[in-house]
């Protein structure tokens, strides 16, 4: 049998943002109680499996990086879509992201951390950001445009 790609992609996504909201569970039933924890992640996953097919799904030389992040802000939109949908506010929505986000990147070696953390804080990155927005520069990276 067969499957559609675009059908697996979806079940991998799908998982990592059961594995998220797994995570964050106990922050949100702190915040919501059980029964609004369980409502919100329903609610939340549901618009977020819808939001999958409009997902871009970038190529090239950086592709992972920038899939992550368009990830990541797909399932924090479906976060505030089902926050907001219970009355909530785009503040409550973010303290919930923010914790899945603190929790997921606790996940890896605090070594990782502080290499990632350096480097992006670094004089070396401060100054490339601040060339290219200087010279109001477009990069290409596969088929996706930053524009500084």
């Amino acid at each position: 049998m067969q499957t559609d790609s675009r059908d697996s992609t979806s079940k991998g996504l799908l998982r990592d943002f059961d594995k998220t909201a797994e995570l964050v569970r106990s922050f949100v039933a702190g915040r919501y109680g059980e029964e609004g924890a369980e409502e919100l992640y329903r609610d939340a996953r549901r618009k977020y499996e819808e939001s999958i097919p409009r997902i871009p799904r970038i190529s090239g030389l950086r592709a992972r990086v920038l899939n992550t992040f368009l990830r990541i802000t797909a399932q924090e939109v479906a976060v505030y879509e089902a926050v907001k949908g219970r009355g909530g506010t785009l503040a409550e929505a973010w303290e919930v992201c923010h914790e899945a986000i603190c929790l997921r990147m606790n996940g890896f070696p605090k070594w990782k951390r502080s290499l990632f953390r350096r480097f992006m804080y670094s004089g070396l990155v401060r100054r490339v950001f601040r060339r290219r927005e200087e010279n109001k520069k477009y990069m290409r990276l596969g088929d996706f445009e930053i524009r500084y």
